[in-house]
């Protein structure tokens, strides 16, 4: 397994499992700090593949945290 899947599943896979359950029950207050804490782990892990001249982890990252960021703007101002 590369050093890539490893640091998603340590980071963004539970917290993904979180944002589904949150989805679930209908929990709109709590999407938005959530949300963006998913942005700014995938910003890390954006930072850290570009640390380690992982182009794909940097990219894949950025892209990532640029839509849940995104989407906690957007959840915020509806």
């Amino acid at each position: 397994m590369s050093f890539y899947a490893k640091a998603y599943a340590v980071r963004a896979l539970p917290l993904s499992v979180v944002a589904l359950v949150v989805l679930a029950q209908h929990r709109w207050p709590v999407l938005v700090p959530l949300l963006v804490v998913l942005g700014l782990a995938q910003a890390g892990d954006s930072a850290l593949g570009a640390r380690r001249r992982n182009t794909g982890m940097a990219i894949g990252a950025a892209a990532g945290a640029v839509i849940h960021l995104a989407s906690a703007w957007w959840a915020a101002t509806r």
